[in-house]
């Protein structure tokens, strides 16, 4: 647990800022365009580097840092609790699952204990993802509202209205309550608290469907990560751990083949869980879902996959790097004190 909480605070710290950009082009409204500029049509934002760019000349370094905090945390404690609950069920269903023991051994090559070890794989998986999604949901909600959070001014009737096409235009008849309700969080507890007073303690919860249907890249991840380790070691004979370029070169290749398989989930995770102006109006994943396949087409559940990948493929390399490396660190230290 130790080392997880360590590898996702390194992580987190490190890439937050192409996270913000995958989260902005997540929720763009519309196949092309960002935002409209008030006399020369729409802006477009069309790769990182320019939404990168624009964030930096109008906010400044810090517009590249909201919800850094809940990101950290968050991170941390996810990562933490997954490899926890991930180590301790994979060694429990090696025991219970197959009690001929033929899918305990690590380096067996035939099939049938091939087949066995993948299945103790994804269903340490799924087990370790689902109470992880439970658990943390509401700190990855508070993170997303915050990390979407732009600078606002008053538009129409006085209400607040975001520069980007983050936040859903209010309801005419909730004019006076959407413009109380869209007031910039002040933090991530202001976040949390305002959530609670205004859509209720469930809405801590919105998009927990597509984030249970998110753990399959969890279960991906660590399939392949654990087969490409299995794969390493027995080619280096005598070995027990890798070396930490080779722990970040597999989990970088382990996640960028979870990312693209599973991203459709993340876009509409995000635009679930972004802010509405009006606190009772509530997406569900099952409109989101109809809404982009009518209004942008097939292609707008991969927006933001390049960011994404930016971030991604490096962040789990720093992830799993860290962790072999923490793991390394804290077995010396059980033994010495043995």
């Amino acid at each position: 647990m130790v080392a997880g909480l360590g590898a996702g605070i390194i992580t987190t710290a490190t890439l937050h800022p192409l996270d913000v950009v995958r989260m902005r082009f997540q929720v763009e409204r519309g196949a092309v365009g960002f935002r409209q500029r008030a006399s020369k049509g729409p802006v477009e934002f069309r790769s990182t580097a320019s939404l990168i760019r624009h964030i930096m000349s109008s906010q400044g370094l810090r517009g590249l840092y909201p919800g850094v905090g809940p990101a950290l945390f968050g991170s941390g404690v996810s990562w933490g609790l997954y490899f926890f609950l991930y180590e301790r069920a994979k060694a429990r269903n090696k025991r219970f699952l197959f009690s001929s023991g033929d899918g305990d051994n690590d380096s067996s090559n035939n099939d049938n204990a091939s087949k066995q070890r993948i299945l103790v794989h994804l269903v340490s998986g799924v087990e370790a993802g689902v109470v992880c999604v439970l658990c943390t949901n509401p700190i990855w909600l508070v993170k997303t509202r915050l990390a979407l959070q732009q600078t606002t001014a008053p538009g129409k009737n006085g209400v607040l209205h975001s520069k980007f096409a983050g936040v859903a235009p209010p309801i005419e008849k909730n004019v006076a309550r959407s413009a109380s309700f869209a007031k910039p969080y002040r933090g991530a507890f202001d976040a949390f608290s305002s959530i609670v007073r205004h859509e209720g303690v469930l809405a801590l919860y919105k998009g927990v469907g597509p984030a249970l249907a998110l753990v399959s890249h969890g279960v991906i991840q660590f399939c392949v990560y654990e087969e490409l380790k299995r794969w390493v070691l027995g080619r280096k004979t005598g070995a027990a751990n890798l070396d930490p370029h080779q722990s970040a070169a597999m989990g970088a290749a382990a996640k960028l083949v979870a990312t693209t398989t599973t991203y459709p989930f993340q876009v509409v995770k995000a635009r679930v869980q972004q802010r509405q102006q009006d606190p009772q109006n509530t997406l569900r994943a099952s409109r989101v879902v109809r809404d982009i396949v009518a209004k942008e087409g097939f292609s707008s559940f991969y927006k933001g996959l390049g960011a994404n990948l930016l971030r991604v493929a490096p962040a789990a390399g720093i992830t799993f790097a860290s962790y072999e490396e923490i793991m390394k660190l804290l077995r010396r230290f059980s033994n010495s004190c043995v």
